[in-house]
């Protein structure tokens, strides 16, 4: 399939970007960052913003050099066809294994949190086949979907960060900088891989209608989850305090202390309505890139007949690979070493052998 049957801009670029940065991300990161920065949590937050703009700038910046590929296809340009294909396959891999997780916390949040009776056989097959039902339909589908639900997203979050103000003690963020700075560099590491998921324009990036603006969306997508996710923390923080580090999600509890007169009460079931939309949108995202990757990476000329399945195969591994949720927490924390090298370290070495080596055009330069 050519990139040339759809075509997103840079809006929708940056809006997608945005949406995978928090959906997921929303849930989890507050607990994995206050365990090893405390009361400084907002403060790793700030500092891993702009190692993911730094993240982002590098692979824009690749992308850009070779115009109309992929990262799949410019590895073996870059590092010749044995090698490439090597590398090609572990970025394919790391693609489906993030999608496999990202299924399982949705899992876990409706089976543990609202569904305790309901096999979690019926949760992955549900967002697996509507993820399946968008991305057939294409990338420019997948975006005009989350046009749709992310506005609602960002409401639901910002209208229940409001009504819960009024229970918040900012003191439970002093004293501020206790620890010194290696407490708050140590809470960049959990988050550095998730704000590093912007390795997905490696794959898509040739659908932006004008890839040399790319740069712009990126950047704004960073940011915009950076602030996001600052003032997330400071309100968990001020809201659960330490205890923070002891509840994976933790955002739950911002929405279930919500009272305002007696009327609005316990409101975490929003909480369920953001989690499905932004992680639809998310799931979708990983699917697609994994399909299409997959079929540069075998010469397929259409990556659909992939979508089938690549979809029983994200179910079943989601389902089978982690016996509880102490184990997905642990390969969470596990596979951000691996996650980094491809996500970061594997970007940041093809280009510097392309540059060597003179592969790729000059677009990199302009779109930087």
């Amino acid at each position: 399939m050519n990139f040339k049957d759809e075509q997103i801009s840079g809006r929708q670029l940056a809006l997608l970007l945005f949406c995978i940065l928090i959906s997921t991300t929303i849930l989890i990161l507050p607990a994995l960052v206050v365990r090893e920065a405390k009361q400084d949590a907002w403060m790793s937050i700030l500092v891993v913003t702009i190692l993911g703009i730094l993240s982002g700038l590098l692979q824009v910046r690749l992308g850009c050099r070779f115009p109309g590929k992929t990262i799949i296809e410019y590895s073996k340009e870059i590092t010749g066809r044995f090698l490439g294909s090597l590398l090609g396959l572990s970025s394919i891999l790391l693609m489906f294994y993030i999608n496999v997780i990202v299924i399982r916390e949705f899992i876990e949040l409706l089976k543990t949190e609202y569904f305790p009776e309901t096999p979690m056989e019926v949760f992955a097959f549900t967002i697996v086949l509507a993820a399946a039902y968008i991305i057939r339909r294409g990338l420019e589908v997948l975006c005009r979907t989350n046009e749709i639900l992310l506005p609602f997203e960002i409401f639901f979050i910002l209208g229940g960060l409001l009504l819960i103000f009024k229970d918040l003690e900012f003191s439970r963020l002093l004293p501020v900088f206790a620890g010194g700075a290696i407490p708050v560099l140590k809470g960049v590491y959990p988050a550095t891989v998730f704000f590093a998921e912007t390795y997905l324009i490696l794959v898509i990036l040739p659908a932006l209608n004008n890839p040399r603006e790319a740069t712009r969306p990126v950047v704004a997508a960073v940011v915009a989850a950076g602030i996001f996710h600052t003032v997330l923390s400071i309100a968990v923080l001020a809201l659960l305090g330490l205890e923070t580090a002891d509840r994976y999600f933790s955002v739950i509890d911002l929405f279930r202390y919500i009272s305002v007169a007696g009327i609005i009460e316990r409101q975490e079931a929003l909480v369920m309505a953001i989690w499905v939309g932004t992680g639809l949108v998310k799931i979708g995202l990983y699917y697609y890139c994994t399909c299409l990757a997959t079929a540069r990476w075998a010469g397929l000329r259409d990556w659909r007949p992939l979508v089938f399945p690549t979809g029983v195969l994200l179910v079943l591994v989601s389902i089978v690979h982690f016996p509880d949720i102490s184990v997905l927490q642990e390969t969470i924390i596990k596979i951000i070493p691996m996650a980094l090298s491809i996500q970061i370290g594997l970007p940041l070495l093809l280009l510097i052998i392309a540059a060597f080596r003179g592969k790729g055009g000059s677009a990199g330069e302009k779109a930087a």
